[in-house]
């Protein structure tokens, strides 16, 4: 293995990358002894490069050394695609006439990678990891954590892309407030709120929608398209866009006809919950304390056992990513991180709540809420 060095970041084909975030990911990997790490087509490489590919079945991706020599191979149906994003970085190239890991081989060789650790992500198939280690004698080594925490610290514009959408989102949800009502299915709902959201400027729009019951199960997946919303009902709405490629992420449940008293309990201690972790943001503020302050007000109310998920998340280039939210995460929330509130309670098969914000600690080391919709009770008649 050649030996990693500091890299010089004024070498040529940093000027096509995200200088910010090649540092980051160049002291991880020099922190960690990690010779490389591999990155496939994901919003991780389009934050990198500017741009990711089409993801299919056939190997492609960028080699990000510890030394500076970092690489790309694709099949030629890329190559044309990304070579403008490479600037001087080697393109290998095969053809669905060749062996890919003919192409690995020797580019690992070449680059010093051959019995050296080399850090993959969630997003890269498990297929090609192993093929290529029953080829060559590399040692795959996990390098998801390295790279979130490579961008759990936003810039001044990255905050203000993560305001800009969660400012759509509160647009296309008051609008939406209108076409919630009895008769309309969950699909109709949905769809017209992800086409509210592209109007307003949106991209990547994503939405699901869970009558009463379904919501009781937060991952709900079976199926739930067909559903028509009754007189007495009530729905849950997780959804969100991009601007320039930053996520928001909100989350509102809304009830139809009449509301019993036990339901309005229910939503009541999760608003609490949710307000309580809020007003406990702050400069400095441990991710297991904030957690903490909304968990215990729904144990103190009697539902504990039905609040079966972390607080939140981070949020950023993807829809989930550092800092967690959890009572197992012990950092403490510094300018720039970016994350969810969103505490429930889901009773299988009888009812779900949700409320979800984004958050952020900002340039002045102080907290946004950025969702600035009601968190009332709201009913439509």
């Amino acid at each position: 293995m050649m030996p990693a060095a500091e890299y010089d970041i004024k070498r040529k084909d940093y000027d096509r990358m995200n200088t910010k975030y090649a540092e980051q990911i160049m002291k991880k990997l020099l922190g960690t002894g990690t010779d490389a790490v591999f990155i496939s087509p994901s919003n991780d490489l389009r934050l990198l490069l500017g741009f990711s590919p089409f993801v299919c079945e056939r190997f492609q991706g960028l080699f990000f050394t510890a030394d500076g020599r970092h690489f790309y191979i694709c099949n030629r149906l890329s190559a044309d695609e990304i070579r403008p994003h490479l600037g001087d970085i080697p393109l290998y190239v095969w053809s669905d006439c060749d062996r890919y890991l003919d192409l690995v081989e020797t580019a690992l060789t070449r680059h010093g990678l051959i019995n050296g650790r080399i850090g993959v992500l969630y997003h890269a198939p498990g297929s090609w990891l192993m093929e290529i280690a029953d080829r060559c004698p590399v040692t795959w080594v996990s390098f998801y954590k390295h790279m979130n925490e490579s961008r759990i610290i936003k810039n001044a514009q990255e905050l203000e892309n993560l305001r800009q959408a969660s400012q759509i989102t509160d647009r296309a949800w008051e609008d939406l407030l209108g076409y919630i009502r009895p008769g309309r299915s969950v699909s109709d709902i949905s769809d017209f709120l992800k086409g509210r959201m592209q109007e307003y400027g949106g991209r990547s729009m994503g939405c699901h929608a869970y009558e009463k019951k379904a919501a009781g199960y937060p991952h709900y997946v079976m199926p739930k398209i067909s559903h028509v919303m009754e007189e007495t009902d009530s729905l849950l709405v997780d959804f969100g866009c991009t601007v320039n490629g930053y996520y928001s992420d909100c989350t509102r449940t809304v009830f139809l006809g009449e509301v019993t008293d036990k339901e309005k309990e229910l939503y009541e201690l999760v608003r609490k919950a949710n307000l309580t972790a809020e007003e406990s943001l702050m400069l400095g503020a441990v991710c297991s304390d904030v957690d903490a302050a909304a968990r215990n007000v729904i144990e103190e109310g009697g539902y504990g056992e039905y609040f079966t998920t972390r607080l939140g998340h981070g949020i950023g280039i993807n829809g989930h990513e550092a800092p967690d939210i959890s009572a197992v995460n012990e950092i403490r929330l510094q300018r720039g991180m970016s994350f969810t509130i969103e505490p429930g309670i889901y009773i299988p098969g009888v009812i779900g709540i949700r409320i979800e914000d984004v958050c952020i600690i900002n340039e002045d080391g102080l907290p946004e809420v950025l969702n600035k919709t009601s968190k009332e009770l709201t009913v439509i008649s």
